[in-house]
């Protein structure tokens, strides 16, 4: 009889711990949304526990797990404009793919402490989010996750080492500071962002294609350890007037400061093999160029349409200038 009692006051106990595990903070997502309704949940999304219970009441949504919630899984709330705020445990440790993909109406979200992953276009066009802080404990930071999010202010996870394509595209932030370990930020990660600074960026060795196209630098003063600016790398930056590359740049690539309208003189510095295609076109105040005696290609159009530039003196070094379409151009510009 007493054996009985025990193990039916054992059995209590459990269930009771079990219970009251599963009321805390961390098994529960708490929302609003505009229209004070309940969200519509897709099938198949894990969380890394069960879903038990799914309310709208009081002014919040909540929706209540067996077990702490560990992930927000891929398309979770995507496409849900309804959502303007959202609360997740804070045992989260993985935000998946698209996870709050068009959330349009989304103004506030707090990445978990705990989170070291965040998946491809996770925040992609959450129109109303303005800010984020990524917490240290981050060390992935997947393609386009905040693209089309108008962010005015960002703070990057220390543990991040490289910032993925389209990452922060559209964004509205005019100054960045890096993280020490990033030392790449690849294609188009920052194109068409109001960019006017960026600090702490000396470790960075690579820039893609297109990451700062659009961006509005009046100065810039590339990294030490670059070496190559990438294809339209800097294109359309309209304010620039003045860049100082790093002794280290070996190639200057397409189209990598063309319409740079008011960018007035710049000085190649000695190390610089190859000047590509286009690479300054379009610069219509440049006055001045000064090219190293390292130099050995300049690519098609490279100095075009910069009516300004009145004599290019060509080092011997040099062994090939294409020429293609543009005879005539050369020919003016003294090439």
């Amino acid at each position: 009889m007493l054996k009985r009692i025990v193990n039916h006051l054992f059995i209590i106990a459990l269930l009771f711990t079990i219970f009251v595990s599963c009321q805390n903070e961390d098994c529960v997502i708490v929302y609003t949304t505009e229209d004070n309704q309940p969200i519509r949940l897709r099938e198949n999304v894990t969380f890394g526990a069960n879903l038990k219970r799914h309310v709208y009441e009081g002014g919040q949504g909540q929706l209540v797990f067996d077990a702490p919630v560990v992930e927000i899984g891929d398309s979770a709330f995507a496409e849900n404009s309804q959502i303007t705020r959202m609360v997740v445990p804070k045992t989260v440790k993985r935000i998946g793919y698209f996870a709050f993909y068009n959330c349009s109406s989304l103004t506030e979200f707090k990445i978990p402490e705990q989170c070291t992953y965040i998946g491809l276009g996770a925040f992609h066009g959450c129109w109303q989010l303005t800010e984020i802080v990524i917490p240290d404990s981050v060390k992935y930071l997947g393609e386009g996750s905040f693209c089309n999010v108008p962010l005015k202010k960002v703070k990057l996870s220390a543990n991040l080492h490289k910032i993925e394509s389209f990452t922060f595209r559209n964004a509205r932030f005019d100054t960045l500071v890096l993280t020490s370990g990033i030392d790449t930020i690849a294609r188009d990660a920052f194109s068409h962002v109001p960019l006017k600074r960026i600090l702490n960026w000396d470790n960075v060795k690579y820039i893609g294609m297109s990451a700062f196209l659009g961006c509005a630098f009046d100065t810039i003063v590339l990294p030490k350890n670059l070496r190559e600016i990438s294809t339209t790398g800097f294109h359309g930056n309209y304010n620039l007037k003045s860049i100082v590359i790093s002794p280290n740049v070996r190639k200057i690539g397409v189209w990598a400061f063309a319409y740079c309208e008011k960018l007035e003189e710049i000085i190649i510095p000695e190390g610089v093999i190859s000047i590509g295609a286009h690479a300054f076109t379009h610069c219509e105040r440049l006055r001045k160029v000064t090219l190293p005696t390292t130099l050995d290609t300049i690519g098609h159009g490279a100095f075009e349409d910069c009516p300004m530039l009145k004599d290019l003196k060509i080092p011997e070094s040099v062994s090939f200038v294409d020429t293609t379409d543009c005879e005539e151009y050369y020919k003016t510009h003294a090439l």
